[in-house]
This record gives C-alpha cells, structure tokens and sequence, in this order.
C-alpha cells in the first residue's frame, strides 16, 4: 500500500520526495526519522535536499493531517525541519543529526517570523524555535484557538487553556 499523503514544502531549496512501497527499516541508508509510532509505520517517504542530505520518513500510510509532511529548509543555518502527523524535528544538513524532536497529538506548520524565529503550530501545543531548531518556548494550546502577534511574544486565546503565550527571548 503507498501512503496517501499531503506535502508542504517550503524552501527555496531543492526538494524532491517519492513515495515508496513498504520497505524494511533496518535496509534504508542516510537519515532516518519516525513519524509515527515504529509500530504503526507501514510507509516511507524518501526526500533529497540540494543532492546533498537523504532523509527517509516513516510513517502510517493512514492520511488525516492537513499537510502530513511538511518540509521547511532554513538555508542560512542549514537546518532541514520536519513535521508530520505525531511529532517535529529538525535536522543538521552538516552533521545530518537529527535533534530538537516534539511530540505532538497533531502538528500542523511551520512559518518563519520576521525576527527569524520558526513558530511551529499544532493541535494542542504551539512552539518557537530558533533558526537551527532548537525549542525555546513552547504553549499548550486547544482548538479553535486565536493567535495574537504582540511586540513580546505570541498570545493564545483558547476554551479550555485560556490565555497562553510563547514569548520571544530578550535578543529578539
């Protein structure tokens, strides 16, 4: 069964994905990254950046996500971050290191604020980091929630959390 999936790609970088057959994870050579639970991974998703970094996603072929994949590439610090279905992460292109990983009941996006900071959304949980992926601050959060952009930070307004925020550190 191939996945049925829907991709965000957000780069002025070379991306390229394919949808691969079922394959066994132990065969797969370059960066390899869990989407899902190991044990509901019945997929894999194959992306090259720039001919230089493979990533292999696995992941639950099953679709109910917005964007299930969602590629955003950081040129300036060579990150790669990547967000699909339960979790988020980003990755090094000069060590090819995963890191900065986020759990999540549903991620949603990503979008680069002006001062340079990534702010992550998702279905019970919001995040900032910084350009190389690094988690700086983080708000729980529950739909429908409203999302106001102030000078400090970011403010939430939610049924059952209320008001939280994300607030930008002191050198943004």
């Amino acid at each position: 069964m191939k996945a049925r999936l829907s991709y965000k790609i957000t780069s002025n970088m070379s991306v390229v994905i394919k949808e691969l057959e079922p394959i066994e994870v132990n065969s797969v050579p370059g960066v390899i990254a869990y989407l899902d639970d190991i044990d509901e991974c019945d997929s894999l998703v194959f992306l090259r950046v720039n001919e230089e970094i493979t990533i292999h996603c696995f992941l639950d072929s099953s679709s109910f996500g917005v964007n299930d994949l969602t590629v955003y590439c950081l040129e300036e610090t060579r990150t790669i971050f990547i967000g699909g279905k339960k979790k988020s992460f980003s990755i090094n292109m000069n060590t090819n290191q995963i890191s900065n990983e986020f759990e999540h009941c549903l991620f949603w996006d990503f979008n680069k604020l002006s001062n340079g900071l990534i702010f992550e959304t998702g279905e019970l949980d919001c995040l900032l980091r910084e350009s190389n992926g690094t988690i700086i601050s983080h708000a729980p959060v529950d739909p429908p929630y409203e999302i106001f952009y102030e000078e400090d930070g970011i403010r939430f307004s939610s049924i059952v959390y209320g008001t939280t925020y994300l607030k930008y550190p002191e050198e943004y």
